[in-house]
């Protein structure tokens, strides 16, 4: 747990940083130092100590954290899965992984990958505030083969992550299994696969009497693998996942040759034995309570949208910049609601402020909400003006929600230190280009809009990885608002994307009809958690990937109420 001992310690002395700001603004005496700063210097000496109780122990029970790191040579990823009443798994992932015959297959590296992501992104940013200067059909239609090219690449990009980076592996995303009786079912039939075809395990071998039972965290690795009948390649997980057992029982003293294997029968067995698992759990009843991930990066690791793996698509992703972070958005809720539980994590519905095409040139997007927002008698918004520095940060700081629907994200209207310095902070939605893109600062930790408002304590902010076109991200807020219960749900609207003038900054051409009627009372729609709307509404966008992928969550799963 080293790697996240460093990122608690980071998200610490930013935070330390922030509090002696707040003092010195109003110190009367220039030649004290502020007092509470050195005492909270060695508040977590003894962390690595304390990290099961402090950040395990309070998680609720249906949160998975992962923990995702990259060596420093960048040649394997150090993943942490960890959940309330279990000690912490960790898995160290080499992204080169196969036997010799497959040496020769070009290498898929992490630089080749990150450099493929940094590409998509700059060639998606300058493409979406291109369009300014299409003024005939051809171009429109070289420019629509761009960024649906882009797209796809997008999309392959990213099954390369799981299939090359992860392969099997990608089981480690899938929730904890709750029914343990399934798991101990599935345990027993690999360990006689395991007894049938290991030379250290079959009748005569001399390793026979050791026969080592495996952790349920190894087993989870194989249930996790979700996606038997979708037309992909499971035998290549399964096969990468049957050398790692083999692996294991190697440096646990079983020994076997590989080449005495026959692996290929394993992997047809042990597909069986899955199908088995898959299809009893199928028949069991829902047990009503949604799971959660909430992903912690490496620094190397933010711009990748690791929410829109094909293994994570459709699930409620988050992600924080620290368990630090993490703890303390628990502690706010638990402090201010009473409780424990994860339905403590709720707001209140009514208590709104808006901010809504603040430069004046976002006319289909007014068009789009301002009815919605507008007919909410409790909210209240700034609509086609510029507001002051002082207005965004009320809005901020007094509301439940704050949304806003604008350039970037918003910080022409308001500095970053003024967010940091924040008492508390709204839930917030930033709907504009890059809005939730971080810089990387080498060694250190990257920083950027979203870590003002994680320092600021805000639950849960929705904001973008890149720069998209209006129309989708609308489309994409619009969904996300709907099924999370802010407002009530209207047919969609199918038009196609326009090019933009200048991207998500907007154009006044191609404007969308508004809906018929708002919603009086959205209470009556039943809440779903934040992270589940993000991840179900990205397929509103026409550009599933390009655009789809770009919002993501900072924060917590949080409620309407």
């Amino acid at each position: 747990m080293k790697s996240e001992i460093g990122r608690i310690s980071a998200f610490e002395r930013e935070r330390l940083a922030i509090d002696i700001d707040k003092q010195l603004v109003g110190l009367t005496d220039p030649l004290s130092w502020p007092a509470s700063a050195l005492a909270t210097i060695e508040t977590d000496a003894d962390a690595y100590s304390r990290f099961t109780k402090d950040y395990v122990d309070i998680l609720p029970e249906n949160w998975n954290v992962l923990s995702l790191s990259i060596s420093a040579d960048r040649t394997e990823f150090v993943i942490t899965k960890i959940h309330n009443g279990r000690t912490p798994f960790l898995l160290r992932l080499p992204l080169k992984r196969g036997t010799s015959d497959e040496e020769e297959e070009e290498e898929f590296t992490f630089d080749e990958g990150k450099r493929e992501m940094q590409e998509i992104i700059k060639l998606a940013n300058t493409s979406a505030h291109d369009a300014r200067s299409l003024t005939d059909n051809h171009s429109k239609k070289e420019w629509w083969a761009l960024r649906q090219s882009l797209d796809r690449r997008l999309e392959t990009l990213l099954r390369n992550i799981e299939n090359v980076w992860l392969g099997g592996f990608r089981g480690i995303f899938s929730p904890v299994p709750r029914n343990v009786n399934l798991l101990s079912r599935f345990a027993s039939s690999f360990h006689n696969i395991l007894d049938k075809h290991l030379p250290s395990r079959r009748k005569g071998g001399k390793d026979g009497d050791l026969k080592l039972t495996l952790h349920p965290s190894v087993l989870e690795l194989f249930i996790g693998i979700q996606d038997l009948e979708d037309g992909s390649d499971p035998e290549d997980s399964i096969m990468d996942l049957l050398y790692f057992v083999v692996d294991i029982l190697q440096f646990q003293g079983e020994r076997n040759a590989y080449d005495e294997i026959d692996f290929d029968m394993m992997v047809v067995e042990t597909l069986d034995a899955l199908r088995s698992y898959h299809e009893a759990a199928r028949a069991e009843p829902e047990c009503g309570q949604q799971d959660h991930t909430i992903l912690i990066l490496d620094k190397a690791l933010h711009l990748f949208p690791w929410e829109s793996l094909p293994c994570l698509q459709g699930l409620p992703v988050s992600r924080m910049p620290s368990l630090k972070c993490l703890r303390d958005r628990i502690l706010q809720f638990r402090q201010s609601k009473k409780a424990s539980t994860p339905a403590s994590f709720h707001i209140d519905r009514h208590r709104v402020a808006y901010i809504l095409n603040p430069a004046g040139d976002l006319k289909a997007t007014q068009s789009t909400f301002e009815r919605d927002l507008s007919a909410m008698k409790r909210w209240t918004g700034i609509v086609n003006r510029e507001p002051t520095e002082e207005e965004f940060q009320k809005a901020l700081e007094s509301k439940s929600i704050f949304l806003y629907f604008g350039h970037g994200s918003g910080a022409q209207y308001i500095r970053g230190r003024t967010i940091k310095r924040l008492n508390q902070c709204a839930v917030t939605f930033l709907m504009g280009c890059s809005s939730g893109c971080l810089t990387e600062a080498g060694e250190y930790e990257p920083y950027g809009t979203p870590m003002n408002y994680m320092h600021a304590g805000a639950p849960a902010l929705v904001a973008t990885l890149w720069d998209v076109t209006d129309k989708d991200i609308d489309r994409f807020a619009k969904s996300t608002f709907e099924r999370w219960g802010l407002l009530q749900g209207h047919e969609a609207d199918e038009k196609e994307d326009a090019p933009m003038k200048n991207g998500r900054s907007g154009s006044s051409k191609g404007n969308r009809s508004t809906s018929k009627s708002p919603s009086p009372t959205p209470e009556q729609n039943q809440s779903a958690p934040l992270d589940e709307a993000v991840a179900k509404s990205r397929d509103s966008c026409l550009l599933k990937y390009l655009n789809g992928a770009a919002p993501v969550i900072y924060g917590v799963p949080v409620f309407l109420k």
